[in-house]
């Protein structure tokens, strides 16, 4: 005669105190994970030269993983804000937290003498990596931005958009987690740049690098972002919180600076950053579904404010 066991009581269900406790504990879990994520954090970053100031109440988070795409006029402040986010300049007033970053200027800096690949293979020379070594990662990097036949040739003979190439390839291979890219493909022919902004992409998605990314093309801003931004002249008089926090409407403001000069550096004020449209999707999507022509429209609106 067999005998069945009874059953295991079921568990009893958890006190609603204690699941509160646990989910409030993992809220608090996730956002120190944001938190330590942040590559970039700064508010009310003034900077600019002397008693002239090319930027007043910028702020700016960027996260791991994340790129953001700045905009605006010529001589509005781009390469300063880019400048103050890599310690070269620092700034007047406001906080600014940031990550070790690798920028890439709009001039290469290359060295002419040099081959592509020992230009490239810098910052792992300076990292104290074995020159053959370096050589070889250099090699792959350059490979895969299309100049596997340039290696060994001095960037001095490269046309404009090779050196570029070069330049990319040095800035990819700092291995900083955080990349401030000044106009990084502006020298490019068009069918290379769209390679490229695949390359990149696949780059931005590795190991939670994130990007702050300049540039006058709309099209590759819509494409590579997660969010857009407008730099764009500080009001006069603005009633409210002030330009350049997140919650402002960027087009009303920019409409209180209509007819002021455009660019904090040959007008008479500084610039702020304002939130651009919002971009659909994942970066890399075709830039229908992204949005692409509303985005290009609000951004060129923005612009001619």
């Amino acid at each position: 005669m067999s005998v069945t066991p009874d059953a295991p009581p079921p568990p009893a269900a958890p006190h609603p105190e204690t699941m509160t406790s646990r989910l409030g504990s993992a809220r608090d879990q996730a956002a120190a994970v944001r938190v330590e994520a942040q590559l970039v954090r700064a508010s009310g970053l003034t900077a600019g030269f002397g008693a002239s100031p090319v930027l007043s109440g910028v702020d700016l988070q960027v996260a791991a993983g994340e790129t953001v795409a700045i905009v605006g006029r010529s001589g509005c402040g781009k390469t300063t804000l880019l400048h103050a986010l890599a310690g070269l300049q620092a700034p007047t007033a406001g906080t600014l937290e940031a990550q070790p970053a690798a920028l890439m200027p709009q001039r290469d800096g290359l060295m002419p003498w040099a081959s592509a690949r020992d230009n490239a293979a810098l910052p792992l020379r300076i990292a104290r990596v074995p020159r053959r070594e370096a050589r070889s990662l250099a090699d792959a990097q350059l490979r895969e931005l299309g100049l596997g036949d340039a290696l060994g040739r001095p960037v001095g003979l490269l046309s404009g958009g090779m050196r570029q190439r070069v330049a990319l390839a040095r800035t990819l291979l700092t291995g900083r987690r955080l990349l401030l890219l000044d106009e990084p493909l502006a020298a490019v022919d068009a069918l290379t740049r769209g390679e490229l902004h695949q390359l990149l992409l696949r780059h931005l998605a590795r190991d939670g690098h994130g990007a702050v990314l300049v540039t006058h093309d709309l099209d590759e801003a819509a494409f590579l972002a997660d969010r857009l931004f407008v730099l764009a002249p500080v009001p006069e008089s603005a009633e409210g919180p002030g330009p350049g926090h997140a919650g402002d409407d960027a087009a009303s403001v920019m409409r209180s600076a209509r007819g002021r000069p455009a660019g904090g550096t040959t007008g008479p004020g500084p610039s702020t950053l304002l939130p651009g449209p919002a971009l659909l999707g994942q970066p890399g999507q075709h830039l229908d579904e992204r949005g692409g022509q509303a985005v290009r429209d609000a951004l060129l609106t923005q612009l001619a404010a």
